[in-house]
């Protein structure tokens, strides 16, 4: 009996901790948005939300096809600080970027010194060259 009454406790308990991280992974979101890309997303979308999106770029970026996810829109990888100088000085476009990777290189934070911050997190940075910003 003690053996039926010791499985059938550990069994609920067990059963419980798995409702309370089921229920728990649900308030993630709302605990921490800068964990996921979706409030960096967000964010992108204003800096055109009234007009036809223009190009999302993004540099030295991971997750830039997790991005195409929540813009609805195709966002581009650069890796390379030429090809992100070019793009700025002809298109106006909206970067996303990492912020570890503006702190770490010194060419980079030149580029970004004609650029508009638009928004920042521990994670992840945010800037437009649009006009008007």
């Amino acid at each position: 009996m003690d053996k039926i009454n010791f499985k059938l406790k550990r069994n609920l308990f067990l059963l419980g901790m798995v409702i309370l991280l089921f229920s728990l992974s649900f308030k993630i979101p709302e605990i921490n948005k800068d964990l996921g890309l979706k409030i960096l997303a967000i964010n992108g979308k204003e800096v055109f939300k009234n007009e036809d999106p223009e190009n999302y770029y993004s540099f030295n970026f991971r997750s830039a096809s997790s991005m195409d996810v929540y813009l609805g829109e195709k966002v581009i990888n650069l890796k390379d600080i030429k090809d992100l100088k070019e793009i700025i000085s002809n298109e106006q476009i909206v970067l996303f970027i990492r912020s570890k990777d503006v702190k770490r290189n010194n060419n980079l934070v030149e580029i970004l010194d004609d650029m508009h911050l638009v928004w920042h997190s521990n994670k992840y940075t945010l800037y437009t060259n649009k006009k008007g910003e």
